[in-house]
C-alpha cells in the first residue's frame, strides 16, 4: 500500500506539527481533510496555544473553562491574520464625548459635563454603565469645595476607574495655583455595573502630567513635579492599597531620581506588570551632551506591595543605539511596554525615525528590547544585608571607546555615555520599507501610531488626500505593514550573535529571515463607489451640523490601540482642548467576537456600523476572507 496522511499516526503528525508556529498549524490544517480533522483535536489545539500565546487572552479563557481550546485557536489565528492583513472584521461610529480611554477591552467616555459611560466591547451581556460623578459624590457624603469641577479620565483596569478633578469655579481663583483644589477619585465596579466600595479620593499637590496605573490589589499615581538635585523636575510617584488586605503606608512617595524625560509615551512610559511597577525612560542627560557615544534606556521597578527605596531595582546600562548610526527625528518617537503572549515577558517597543548612517533619507525602523537587571550579590555584614551590582552595571566596563579621538577633549563639564557595542539580533529590528516601497505620509498626515508585537505589524491612522471624492480634503484611513518568519526551520531564527555593526547585520539578517507583506491602506478603492463611501463615512465622521466642513480639513485625532482593537476620536480643528467640543468616537475591531454596535445617539442612525459579509467562524473557511462588507 503506497504510503499516505490516513497511515501516518497521530503522534506523528503532534510531534511534526508541535514545531510550528500557530499560524502555520492553522495553514496545514487547510492543506487536506485529513490534515484538517488534527485541527480538531483539543490535545493539539491546546498546545499549539500554549506553545504561541499561552498568555493571551484566549489561552486564559480556555484554561477557565470559558472557550474550548479550538476555539481559543481559532480566535487568535483570526485576529492576528485580520491584523496583519488591515483587514478589519468591523467598523462602527460607537459614540461621542468629549474625552475617552480604551483599556482592557473596556471603553470610557466623558459626554459634556459629568457623564461618563463605560462599555465592555469584549463581554456582550454586560451592560453599558452610566454614571454623573458629581452627584454620585455627593450622594456618597463628599463635601466639594466648589460649585464646578473640571474631569479628566485617567486610567481603567481591573473594573477600576480613576479620576482627576481640578476647581474651575472662576479666573480669579484659578489664577492662584493655592485656590485650585485637585483630586484623584477611584472608583470600583461589580460585574452589575454597582459601586462596590466608597469612592477613593485623594488630595492631589499638583497634576502636572497626571497618571495612573493599577491592578486588582495596589493604585499608584505619579506628577512630574518635584525638583531634583540637578534643578530639573522630577516624577514622583505614590501608592495606595485597593484592599483591606493589601494597604501602604498613607505617607508613602518615591520620586525617581536622575529619571530624565517628561512626556509619557514619547520619552518616559509606566506599566504595572506581574506584581512590579516599571518606569522606563529611553533618555540619559537633562541636557545636551557635546560628547556622547551611546544612547540608553534607563528602567525602574519595585515591588507593588513594597514601594521602598531598599526594594527598587535599577538599570541604567540597556543598550538602545549608537548616536554614530545617525540623527533621529524626535517628533516619530514611540515609546511603549508590550507583553509577550508567547513569555508574558515586558518588552520595550521603540519605533524611531532616522538618518541611517547620516544619510539624507528617513527610515522609520520599530525595535525591541529585553528588559534586565543586575544580579544581587548578598553579603551578610553584622546582620545586615549589602547588594552589589554585577553585570553591564561592574565597575570593570570600559569607560570610553578606545583609540576615539573624542576622549581627549573629555572635560569636567561633560558626562558621556558609553557601552561596547550589543549586535541587534534580526528579530528585534523590523523596518518599515524592507523590501518594498509604498506611498508615505508626512508627520502632520499621520494622526496615530502604533505597533503590534503579537503579530509583528505596524498601524498607522493617516490622513489620505487621494482616496476618493467623498473627502476632497482628505479622509482617515488605516496603513498597516506586517512581517512574518519565512520559514520555520531557519536555524538563525535563534538568534545567534551577529558581531558586525549592530544595525547593518541586524537589518540584512532580517530581509533575509521575514516575509514582509505589502503595506496596505484600508478601507480600499472598492469597485461601488457606494460602498467605499458607506466605509469611508464610518471612519470619517462629519455628525455636528454646527461645525463647517472647511473646520474639518485639518482635524484632531486621539486614538488607544490594543491587540484586537483601534478605538480613536476624531474633533474639528478648532476643538483642540478636551472640553472644547464634542468628537465622534470610532471602533475599528480585528476581532470578529468583539461587541462592535452604536451606542447613545448614534445607535439608530443608518450607515454608523459596517462589518463584512456573514460567513462561518470555522478555520477551514477563512484563509481568504471577503472584503464585502454590509452596513447596518
Amino acid at each position: 500500500m503506497p504510503p499516505s496522511l490516513d497511515t501516518i499516526p497521530f503522534d506523528i503528525h503532534f510531534v511534526i506539527i508541535s514545531y510550528l508556529s500557530l499560524e502555520d498549524v492553522v495553514r496545514v490544517g487547510k492543506a487536506c481533510r485529513q490534515l484538517g480533522s488534527i485541527l480538531r483535536e483539543s490535545t493539539l489545539c491546546r498546545k499549539t496555544v500554549e506553545t504561541s500565546a499561552n498568555f493571551s487572552n484566549e489561552a486564559k479563557l480556555a484554561r477557565n473553562g470559558k472557550l474550548t481550546w479550538q476555539d481559543a485557536l481559532q480566535r487568535i489565528y483570526l485576529r492576528k491574520a485580520a491584523f496583519s492583513a488591515g483587514d478589519p472584521f468591523s467598523a462602527c461610529v460607537i459614540g461621542q464625548g468629549t474625552q475617552f480611554i480604551y483599556e482592557q477591552g473596556v471603553l470610557c467616555t466623558l459626554l459634556e459635563g459629568d457623564k461618563i459611560t463605560i462599555q465592555n466591547l469584549h463581554y456582550h451581556e454586560r451592560p453599558p454603565i452610566s454614571i454623573m460623578v458629581m452627584e454620585m459624590l455627593k450622594s456618597k457624603g463628599y463635601c466639594m469645595r466648589y460649585e464646578h469641577y473640571a474631569i479628566e479620565l485617567l486610567h481603567y483596569s481591573h473594573a477600576i476607574l480613576s479620576l482627576g478633578l481640578h476647581s474651575e469655579d472662576s479666573e480669579e481663583e484659578s489664577e492662584e495655583e493655592e485656590e485650585e483644589e485637585k483630586l484623584l477619585v477611584v472608583l470600583s465596579f461589580s460585574k452589575s455595573g454597582t459601586i462596590t466600595r466608597p469612592p477613593l479620593v485623594r488630595q492631589l499637590e499638583s497634576r502636572d502630567k497626571l497618571f495612573v496605573r493599577n491592578d486588582s490589589n495596589y493604585l499608584y499615581y505619579g506628577t512630574h513635579s518635584r525638583l531634583g538635585t540637578r534643578g530639573h523636575h522630577e516624577w514622583v510617584i505614590r501608592g495606595t492599597g485597593l484592599k483591606k488586605t493589601h494597604t501602604l503606608p498613607q505617607d508613602n512617595y518615591m520620586q525617581l531620581e536622575d529619571f530624565v524625560g517628561s512626556e509619557i509615551g514619547t520619552t518616559v512610559t509606566f506599566q504595572i506588570h506581574d506584581g512590579y511597577f516599571y518606569a522606563l525612560s529611553n533618555q540619559t542627560s537633562f541636557t545636551v551632551e557635546e560628547v556622547d557615544w551611546t544612547s540608553l534606556y534607563t528602567v525602574f521597578r519595585f515591588p507593588l506591595d513594597k514601594p521602598d527605596r531598599k526594594a527598587v531595582e535599577v538599570n541604567t546600562k540597556i543598550f538602545r543605539r549608537e548616536h554614530a548610526e545617525g540623527p533621529i527625528h524626535d517628533l516619530w518617537t514611540d515609546l511603549s511596554l508590550q507583553v509577550d503572549e508567547r513569555t508574558n515577558e515586558l518588552i520595550i517597543c521603540e519605533s524611531r525615525r532616522e538618518w541611517l548612517d547620516g544619510g539624507s533619507k528617513q527610515s522609520r525602523t520599530f525595535y525591541t528590547q529585553h528588559i534586565w537587571f543586575p544580579e544581587k550579590i548578598i553579603e551578610e555584614e553584622e546582620g545586615e544585608a549589602a547588594g552589589s551590582a554585577t553585570g553591564a552595571n561592574s565597575s570593570e566596563t570600559a569607560l570610553y571607546p578606545a583609540g576615539d579621538l573624542f576622549v581627549n577633549v573629555i572635560g569636567s563639564e561633560n558626562n558621556p555615555h558609553y557601552i561596547p557595542s550589543e549586535p541587534r539580533q534580526p528579530h528585534q529590528v523590523h523596518e518599515e520599507f524592507a523590501k518594498n516601497e509604498a506611498r508615505s505620509f508626512i508627520l502632520a498626515k499621520t494622526k496615530f501610531r502604533t505597533y503590534n508585537m503579537s503579530c509583528s505589524t505596524f498601524l498607522d491612522l493617516v490622513e489620505d488626500t487621494e482616496c476618493c471624492p467623498l473627502s476632497p480634503n482628505g479622509c482617515l484611513r488605516l496603513r498597516i505593514g506586517a512581517r512574518r518568519d519565512m520559514s520555520w526551520e531557519n536555524s538563525e531564527r535563534n538568534y545567534q550573535t551577529i558581531t558586525l555593526n549592530p544595525d547593518a547585520s541586524a537589518r540584512d539578517a532580517a530581509r533575509r529571515l521575514y516575509s514582509y507583506s505589502r503595506i496596505n491602506l484600508w478601507p480600499p478603492l472598492a469597485p461601488s463607489p457606494q460602498e467605499a463611501d458607506s466605509r469611508h463615512q464610518i471612519l470619517n465622521p462629519r455628525t455636528d451640523p454646527t461645525v463647517s466642513p472647511s473646520n474639518y480639513c485639518s482635524m484632531h485625532v486621539s486614538g488607544i490601540s490594543d491587540e484586537r482593537s483601534l478605538v480613536y476620536m476624531i474633533r474639528p480643528a478648532r476643538a483642540r482642548s478636551e472640553s472644547d467640543h464634542i468628537g465622534d468616537i470610532v471602533l475599528i475591531a480585528f476581532d470578529p467576537f468583539m461587541r462592535v454596535e452604536p451606542h447613545g445617539e448614534d445607535s439608530g442612525k443608518s450607515g454608523t456600523l459596517w462589518r463584512r459579509e456573514q460567513c462561518s467562524w470555522q478555520i477551514e473557511s477563512v484563509e481568504n476572507p471577503r472584503r464585502a462588507g454590509t452596513i447596518v
